[in-house]
């Protein structure tokens, strides 16, 4: 008896073939473009090819990768696939140098993640995550607080995402170290304990929480800056897409809207304060005038290789490595005085004259920028170790899981910002885990839900 492959499979080999066509196509025509001096066309086209070849054998290696929390799959991508793009679209003079940097800092942090730790009891991928259990007085406590003195920064010194020179207010509201602190830790706390709540709950349940979400989304607006209620947003989608791989695709549209709208934001902000240069600006870049709202998306990327070119021109060159003087200034800002952050410190070093707290360094270009190359790498390979041990660690319970959810969020904002800006990246993984209550089941009896079963994790936490 012959087989015959059914209509269905035959419809599935002819998509895949027309994909690898594409993709083929688009690479070889990328490699013309390059020999014809058509730089930047190569590059689109180039990533364009390799993209559309490259996903089908990497979307189910990456749900599986995501399902047992392997840092691998839930850091690199990210990592990787953002460093990459900034460096194309900016296409500085030093982009080939970058690209080198980006290759070997994922190598360094694979390296990290690959280092064989002592095994570690964990549990049946496909065991819940149970519900947030958290402690009702001590997360008021934390949430009353950071409201009132948000309250008390708006009596004395207004709102500033209503402040008709924002950059300005906000960088006032937060002079003082030790209030800026509490203020955003609490806030976030406050957001991604809602979230999480809201995603963990159904039907009525889920209301107080959600009103939680709403009053720290709310009050931390206020603030106008889009990183400080990105971050927590961020967190619970992260929160997420770790509980339920399978809805990926919807997470990463609703990420997409949650792109677009903080970005809508920002630009309805910096018109508000720069005016018609800031849409002179925009236009310049080259975006559609129906895409110019996406204007501060684009900066982020450019911006961060654009950092990357400085760094690299002027240290060692024209100012020697910090050598951790600045990688660590996040851990004295709450003190008096003036803690110069590393964005800063390179903003001075440049003599830029604009009104914020400095340039954002990126991951890259802040390990880069205290310690050089060397530094890069080794930096690189104790963050790879500190997401296995984090991702080992979350098996233990629901709170584990949303602290290390906060982490891997960190891990993805850091290739934007530094990966020690503040000081609340200490603080807010803290509170988060005292304001939930252990749970009995996981971390009192060391494993969570059924079909308990040893996993080492030097070889199922990558």
């Amino acid at each position: 008896m012959t087989n015959h492959p059914s209509r269905s499979s035959e419809r599935t080999q002819a998509f895949y073939l027309l994909w690898y066509s594409v993709g083929t196509l688009s690479g070889v025509a990328g490699l013309i473009a390059f020999f014809f001096g058509l730089a930047q066309g190569m590059s689109y086209l180039t990533t364009l090819g390799f993209t559309l070849v490259a996903v089908p054998f990497v979307a189910p290696l990456l749900y599986r990768g995501i399902q047992l929390r392997r840092p691998i799959a839930l850091v690199l991508p990210v990592f990787a696939g953002y460093n990459i793009a900034s460096a194309l679209l900016a296409n500085t003079a030093t982009a080939s140098l970058q690209l080198a940097l980006i290759v070997g800092a994922s190598i360094a942090f694979a390296v990290g993640v690959g280092i064989t730790l002592p095994k570690v009891v964990a549990i049946d991928v496909s065991a819940s995550a149970g519900p947030l259990r958290v402690r009702t007085r001590l997360l008021a406590l934390v949430v009353a607080a950071g409201v009132l003195l948000s309250l008390a920064s708006f009596a004395t010194g207004g709102i500033p995402v209503l402040s008709s020179q924002v950059a300005e207010a906000r960088l006032e509201a937060f002079s003082n170290g030790v209030e800026g602190t509490l203020i955003t830790t609490s806030l976030t706390v406050a957001i991604i304990i809602g979230g999480v709540g809201v995603f963990n709950r159904r039907g009525k349940e889920r209301l107080p929480w959600l009103l939680l979400l709403l009053l720290g989304f709310v009050v931390m607006y206020g603030f106008g800056n889009r990183g400080l209620y990105f971050i927590p947003l961020l967190t619970v989608l992260a929160y997420a897409v770790i509980q339920r791989p399978s809805r990926l695709p919807a997470i990463l549209v609703l990420g997409a809207v949650l792109i677009a709208g903080i970005s809508a934001a920002g630009f309805s902000r910096d018109l508000q304060a720069f005016g018609p240069t800031h849409l002179a600006n925009l236009r310049a870049t080259g975006l559609p005038e129906e895409l110019l709202y996406l204007g501060p998306v684009v900066t982020y990327f450019t911006g961060t290789s654009t950092a990357l070119d400085h760094i690299i021109r002027i240290f060692p060159n024209t100012v020697p490595h910090p050598n951790g003087a600045t990688f660590f200034a996040a851990m004295l800002s709450p003190l008096p005085g003036n803690q110069p952050t590393p964005g800063q410190f390179l903003k001075d070093s440049l003599g830029l004259q604009f009104t914020g707290g400095g340039l954002a360094t990126g991951a890259i270009g802040g390990f880069y920028m205290d310690f050089g190359i060397l530094g890069l790498l080794i930096g690189m390979v104790l963050l790879g170790v500190l997401a296995k041990f984090a991702a080992a660690w979350s098996w233990k319970g629901p709170r584990a899981l949303t602290v290390f959810s906060y982490l891997i969020t960190h891990l993805w904002f850091m290739n934007y910002s530094h990966p020690l800006t503040y000081m609340t990246v200490l603080t807010i993984p803290l509170i988060l885990f005292l304001v939930q209550k252990p749970d009995e089941r996981a971390e009192e009896g060391g494993t969570y839900g059924r079909n308990v079963r040893a996993l080492p994790s030097a070889t199922n936490v990558r």
